[in-house]
């Protein structure tokens, strides 16, 4: 149980860093491209 809970949250964290950097960059881009159009 202990090993299946800790590989679950690993994988659980990998997902949540891969959304977090693509909403991250996704935000800059468009700030970037507001920011060049203002």
């Amino acid at each position: 149980m202990i090993i299946c809970s800790g590989e679950l949250l690993g994988v659980q964290n990998k997902v949540l860093k891969i959304v977090g950097l693509m909403a991250f960059n996704g935000i800059n881009f468009a700030y970037n491209n507001l920011s060049i159009i203002a």
